[in-house]
C-alpha cells in the first residue's frame, strides 16, 4: 500500500529482489538457448518458408513440396537475371499464394511471412538472402540488449550460429553461388555520408 508511508523500505527491498530474480531468470534463459543453437537445435517459434515440421523431431523440418518448388524457381528466375519487382510480380499474375497466403492454408507460420497477400520485392530478397534453403540452420541473427525487452540488435553474419546439414536442401550449393554472383554485379556501392559529432546526441 503506497499509502502507508512504513510501507516505503519494504517496497524499495522487494522491487530490487525482484529486479534480480528477473536478471537470472533472463540469463539463465538466454544461456539455454546458446547451448541449443550450439547443438543445432532450433529455437525459433516460426518456420522458414519452404518446410514444414518434422513429426519425428521437433527441432527439425522437412521439406513442403508446395512451398519449396515456388523457393527454387525463386532462385532460379534470379539466376537468369530477373529483378525480385519482375518475380513478385509474375508470381502475383499466376496467382501463386505468398508466404502469408499460403500460412492460412496450411495452417502453419512462416519466417518470411509479409503483412501483405500478394508477393514483393522484400519478401523475394528475404528468401534469395536466406541460407536455409542450402540445409544450413543459421540462428542467433539478433539479440536483446540488457533490459530492453522490445528491441533487438542486428549480429554480424560472421557471428550467426550456424549448423550445416541440419535439414534437407531445396536448392544447390551451385545456384547459391550463381545468385550471389548476380546480386554482387547489380548491386551499387553505397554513399558514403559525413559523420556528424553530435550525432545520435541531440
Amino acid at each position: 500500500d503506497t499509502s502507508v508511508k512504513g510501507n516505503k523500505k519494504a517496497r524499495q527491498i522487494n522491487g530490487l529482489v525482484n529486479q534480480w530474480y528477473l536478471e537470472n531468470l533472463s540469463d539463465n534463459i538466454k544461456a539455454t538457448l546458446k547451448l541449443k543453437r550450439i547443438r543445432g537445435k532450433y529455437t525459433g517459434s516460426v518456420l522458414p518458408y519452404g518446410y514444414r515440421p518434422d513429426p519425428d523431431d521437433i527441432n527439425c523440418f522437412i521439406i513442403d513440396p508446395v512451398a519449396a518448388s515456388v523457393v527454387r524457381r525463386i532462385w532460379e528466375m534470379h539466376a537468369g537475371g530477373i529483378g525480385a519487382p519482375t518475380i513478385a510480380r509474375t508470381l502475383n499474375e499466376e496467382g501463386i499464394p505468398n508466404p502469408t497466403s499460403y500460412a492460412k492454408l496450411t495452417g502453419y507460420s512462416w519466417h518470411n511471412r509479409p503483412s501483405s497477400s500478394l508477393w514483393s520485392a522484400g519478401c523475394i530478397y528475404s528468401i534469395l538472402h536466406n541460407e536455409t534453403c542450402l540445409g544450413t540452420l543459421c540462428q542467433g541473427r539478433q539479440l536483446t540488449p540488457e533490459g530492453q525487452f522490445h528491441s533487438k540488435k542486428n549480429i554480424p553474419k560472421d557471428q550467426w550460429v550456424r549448423t550445416v546439414g541440419h535439414h534437407p536442401a531445396i536448392i544447390e550449393k551451385e545456384l547459391f553461388e550463381k545468385v550471389q554472383a548476380v546480386q554482387r554485379r547489380f548491386s551499387l556501392p553505397t554513399r558514403k555520408t559525413r559523420e556528424y559529432p553530435l550525432k545520435g546526441k541531440v
